[in-house]
């Protein structure tokens, strides 16, 4: 079994959308079982780099803290 080491902060976001992309792919593939691990990961690397706290994102530019909202509300839908 392979494990995912999470990046630097600046890939890491990246890495969220990814994460959450596959978690959308595989809810509605033949492989749904695998849906909450990619979840499970897109979540604790957005709480890895703060998308949770508006605390983080408050000093950001006003396009990259939507952005940051945004990708943190998908997690949050990919939840329900």
């Amino acid at each position: 079994r392979a494990f995912l080491t999470l990046p630097q902060e600046s890939d890491s976001f990246n890495l969220v959308q990814l994460l959450c992309l596959l978690t959308c792919y595989l809810q509605c593939s033949t492989n749904s079982a695998q849906t909450w691990s990619f979840h499970v990961l897109s979540v604790k690397a957005a709480m890895q780099i703060g998308l949770h706290s508006l605390e983080t994102t408050q000093n950001l530019p006003l396009l990259q803290r939507e952005l940051y909202k945004r990708t943190w509300f998908w997690c949050v839908v990919n939840d329900t």
